[in-house]
């Protein structure tokens, strides 16, 4: 018998910039989120912080709207609210 297959943790990026106190708030709401999640079995992620000030293009499209939260093609921007950002990992990790 084959081993099962591995399923790919998928990453949430987090667009991001020094000095922003959104940011660093939602930083700490999502480690809540991840640790919650963790610990009622939810399928995991790796979290990847993405400075936009290293991108001219991140900054472009992320500066009025940080901290964006994203999985593959889906985002949320001013990922302030850890509701919404409940809903969005959910949605976005979850799905079958």
């Amino acid at each position: 018998m084959s081993p099962a297959p591995e399923i790919p943790v998928p990453t949430v990026a987090f667009y991001t910039r020094p000095g922003c106190h959104l940011c660093h708030d939602a930083r700490l709401t999502l480690q809540r989120i991840l640790e919650e999640r963790a610990a009622s079995g939810r399928r995991p992620c790796r979290v990847e912080e993405r400075v936009i000030a290293d991108d001219p293009a991140w900054e472009r499209r992320y500066l009025d709207t940080i901290p964006v939260l994203a999985v593959d093609d889906q985002e949320l921007p001013l990922a302030t609210s850890g509701a919404a950002m409940r809903a969005f990992l959910a949605s976005t990790l979850d799905a079958p």
